[in-house]
């Protein structure tokens, strides 16, 4: 038996299941951990690049089909945010281009990790990237990016 797992049973500290499921607090130590050694191990694009293609990753599980009404992807978007428990969006649409205003984020001061917290923007650059590419008419040269980030809001551009 190693020392690790004495200390566990003589202090009976928490293992981090509960009946054989994982307990909030260690997946989100976990993640903790995945996203300091991703940002000790790569550049700063590298990381950026990272975690945008999550956001990609996590907006292939909520395909917006043909929606073409800035309401209706706007409700649909809420519906996938609320159920994540990651806030809300709000479009603010112009002769531009695309607003995007997510609110309600985990932020330190809602008691989110600091390391949670800076990889969220990206990984929402990803995700209304892959979402509005999605809806984008071929030909048409549309980027987003992060125009700010504070507390629990940060704010997105999608526009040539």
């Amino acid at each position: 038996m190693n020392s690790a797992y004495k200390t566990i049973e003589s202090e009976k500290i928490s293992t981090g299941t509960v009946a054989g499921s994982l307990i909030p607090e260690t997946v989100q130590f976990v993640l903790e951990m995945v996203i300091e050694q991703i940002r000790a191990s790569a550049s700063a694009d590298q990381t950026h690049g990272f975690f945008v293609a999550t956001g990609r990753r996590l907006a292939a599980l909520a395909q917006l089909g043909d929606l073409s009404n800035v309401e209706d992807i706007e409700l649909t978007l809420n519906t996938v945010w609320d159920r994540m428990g990651l806030g809300a969006v709000n479009f603010e649409l112009d002769d531009h281009g695309l607003d995007i205003v997510h609110t309600g984020l985990p932020s330190r001061g809602s008691g989110a990790s600091e390391v949670i917290v800076n990889a969220m923007p990206a990984m929402l650059e990803g995700a209304y990237a892959a979402w509005l590419e999605s809806l984008t008419q071929e030909g048409e040269r549309l980027r987003t990016w992060l125009v700010s980030h504070a507390g629990s809001r940060v704010e997105l551009r999608h526009a040539p």
